[in-house]
């Protein structure tokens, strides 16, 4: 409601009516002054709005996002649950031609949120555009093999498909961009496969501490399973491990051995929600963490999506949002998590090979690997044979990718008659042989040119063979000394 008062005398007879103030301002100071706050107030807003156009927002960028994940972990990315609420963020929502008029309908959605972050969001299927000073990015592409493709086709075109990929990151990219991986092939979680191609055809852009893989399900699934068992809550059990490749039961190692459980419900006494007791102490099943474990988390992962009938996208992003979150912010409670990260030879895991392996968020933006865990006999040997399996299982699926120049692939073979075949004096990896002969197999590549023979060996263990690598590295005009033999468990 608006009350007119007349003017400058009436307005202060009402004033001192009503508060009991009197002034001696003439009207035509009283004017001159509400003329300059008017001016004022102006010209501060045009410095606000001018420093905010300076002030970049956080670019945040989001491929195949017309999937089901991208769609559940939106919310996560515009509210500030995970950037921070004084980071104001455009969201470029990135996939192929014919999704772009669904991407216009999940920007308007996202729009309609008013997330206060939230500075613009675009939608686009060229890469330069997408990837142009980005900041962050998120990886959600799933390559299937059509019905009528060949082996050799199909693994030219998702090879291709990471390294152009990679090259726009090179050229468009922010030097400092971070990017995370949760990609599918033909359904199956292949991020440590596709994060090394990215790499390294981004050398510019990226290095290898600012690219991770997620490990989707698994993480949350170990989690949830123990809680079950334990009647608690799935968010009071803490530091599980993954490691491994992710492709499947044989592909991954679920690791309790740091597990915590934040309950006093199972302790003799009562105690305050802080205190922690370890996994395997509770549970005091060995047989039931390491055997029927890793066949419960597949049963749920069927479970859910013969009931939902399609991907648990809910659970993945959840997952997805966790890890990004500590990773940007840090985190203070020293928490071990699960990360798809280049190795450097921690845990006799090949240098330059992604694996998952435990890392901290100690420090904003950034991780660090755990590396002070005294890992079991069979630990160790479910790591190298998780390595084995590894190189085994790529030369079915990354081989031919030699074939193009593009692929910046390393040879490794398996065996010692293939190994006499590779070049001693190999400077550069364009100078290796792009047909090897039969049992070679692909290793991801790093920024030293690394090259490994790995031989097997029959052990007297019961237990296992090992495969022993001897590596060389190469570099451009110039080789070091190789390094110390590195042990790899192989099939029995």
């Amino acid at each position: 409601m608006k009350l007119l008062v007349g003017g400058a005398n009436e307005f202060q007879e009402y004033v001192y009516a009503y508060y009991g103030v009197k002034s001696d301002m003439t009207s035509c100071a009283m004017v001159s002054i509400a003329s300059d706050n008017i001016r004022f107030l102006k010209e501060m807003q045009k410095d606000q709005e001018a420093e905010r156009l300076t002030n970049q927002p956080f670019k945040i960028v989001i491929t195949h996002a017309n999937s089901a994940i991208a769609y559940s972990i939106m919310p996560s990315f515009l509210d500030g649950s995970i950037f921070g609420l004084e980071t104001e963020v455009t969201v470029c929502l990135h996939d192929k031609a014919e999704y772009l008029q669904s991407l216009q309908g999940i920007a308007m959605e996202a729009e309609d949120t008013a997330c206060g972050p939230l500075r613009g969001i675009s939608v686009t299927s060229d890469l330069a555009e997408a990837f142009a000073d980005s900041n962050f990015i998120l990886m959600l592409d799933e390559l299937r093999k059509n019905p009528n493709e060949s082996s050799k086709n199909w693994k030219e075109r998702k090879t291709q498909h990471f390294v152009d990929y990679g090259r726009s990151l090179n050229q468009f990219a922010r030097k400092d961009v971070k990017v995370v991986l949760a990609v599918r092939l033909n359904d199956e979680f292949h991020s440590c496969y596709a994060a090394p191609i990215i790499l390294n055809s981004a050398p510019d852009a990226l290095n290898s501490r600012n690219i991770g893989a997620i490990s989707s399900y698994v993480a949350s699934s170990i989690r949830s399973i123990i809680a079950d068992r334990l009647d608690v809550n799935a968010s009071q059990i803490k530091d599980t491990i993954v490691w491994g490749i992710h492709q499947g039961t044989q592909f991954y190692r679920a690791d309790c051995s740091q597990g915590k459980v934040f309950d006093s419900k199972h302790s003799a006494v009562w105690a305050p929600t802080q205190i922690q007791r370890s996994i395997r102490d509770i549970i005091h099943d060995e047989t039931w963490l390491e055997k029927e474990l890793p066949k419960l988390i597949e049963e749920r992962v069927k479970l859910k999506q013969d009931s939902i009938r399609h991907t648990c996208a809910l659970s993945i992003a959840g997952t997805i949002a966790f890890t990004i979150k500590h990773w940007i912010k840090g985190d203070g409670e020293e928490r071990i998590f699960s990360l798809g990260v280049s190795s450097e030879g921690w845990y006799d895991i090949p240098q330059g090979m992604f694996f998952f392996t435990p890392v901290r968020f100690n420090k904003p933006g950034n991780w660090s690997p755990v590396l002070d865990l005294d890992l079991s006999d069979k630990a160790k040997i479910a790591i190298r044979k998780i390595i084995a399996l590894a190189f085994e299982e790529q030369d079915d699926t990354m081989s031919s990718a030699l074939d193009s120049e593009d692929a910046h692939l390393y040879m490794i073979t398996s065996s010692a008659e293939t190994g006499a075949n590779i070049p001693k004096d190999t400077k550069d990896y364009t100078e290796l042989p792009h047909k090897q002969a039969s049992g070679d197999v692909l290793v991801s590549p790093n920024s030293f040119r690394k090259i490994q023979t790995y031989q097997i060996e029959t052990s007297q263990d019961p237990i296992s063979d090992i495969v022993t690598a001897s590596s060389s590295y190469h570099f451009s005009g110039e080789k070091e000394e190789d390094s110390s033999n590195l042990p790899v468990k192989a099939e029995i």
